[in-house]
């Protein structure tokens, strides 16, 4: 992190630091974290040719858990204080995300095969326990 800065969040769990901090202070700091991970990255990225370059962006995991939008009165609403719009958390980020893959993408050049994966993604748990007979 020498050239780029330590990104916030470095040191903490997600649900830690929002008992701690709150919903507003771990929104930014994920959106300045995926920041600083993408300079990282491209740096690194430059300083040679590369067999295999791997990256991870766990951000989203963590904005999933506790930037998902409340239900108040039946209503959706931001779980960050000063937003109005439910879904704007999740959306900056996410945005912040792509941003930082298309610059790594761009980056590998042409001739780079690209693979992408996304996790399971935010929803009902659907693990198989429940096909099971009881016991």
């Amino acid at each position: 992190y020498a050239n780029c800065g330590e990104p916030p969040l470095h040191h903490f769990m997600c649900d830690q630091r929002v008992a701690t901090a709150g919903r507003k202070a771990i929104f930014e700091e994920l959106l300045l974290r995926t920041e600083i991970k993408t300079s990282v990255l491209t740096n690194l990225m430059a300083r040679e040719r590369w067999d295999l370059f791997f990256a991870v962006y766990g951000d989203a995991h963590c904005a999933a858990h506790q930037l998902w939008p409340a239900r108040e009165n039946g209503k959706l609403v931001s779980s960050v204080d000063g937003l109005s719009e439910p879904w704007e958390p999740l959306r900056r980020l996410y945005v912040k995300i792509d941003e930082g893959i298309g610059a790594l993408v761009a980056d590998a050049g042409r001739d780079a095969d690209i693979i992408l994966f996304t996790s399971h993604g935010v929803g009902f748990y659907l693990g198989g326990p429940q096909l099971l007979p009881e016991i």
